[in-house]
């Protein structure tokens, strides 16, 4: 199973459903908006495993690419295990998303 995180209609981060739910607890535990944290939760919860960013209100989208750009990599790099344990391209997951981010904006 995958899962997809559209943040335009040409930037997809589309990766294994493991990495996908990671990046929607992180967003979920991260959020500061109420609303925007149950949207998050909602989607995830759904089992669907796309989460549509763009279609989100422009407050919404600028707190999640900003959370994604700037804590999401750190994030990721202080709950996974090292190097020796495999986690190295899961964190290069974590970054391309990172990067997705920073290019939209």
């Amino acid at each position: 199973m995958a899962g997809d995180i559209l943040l335009t209609r040409e930037l997809v981060w589309a990766v294994s459903y493991s990495a996908y739910h990671w990046a929607m607890d992180f967003l979920a535990g991260e959020v500061t908006d109420a609303g925007l944290r149950r949207k998050i939760t909602e989607v995830h919860e759904s089992g669907v495993g796309i989460f549509d960013v763009t279609e989100l209100p422009a407050p919404w989208r600028a707190e999640i690419l900003l959370s994604l750009r700037t804590r999401f990599v750190d994030y990721s790099a202080q709950r996974l295990p090292g190097p020796r344990a495999g986690s190295e391209g899961f964190l290069a997951m974590c970054r391309e998303l990172a990067e997705l981010a920073a290019k939209a904006g």
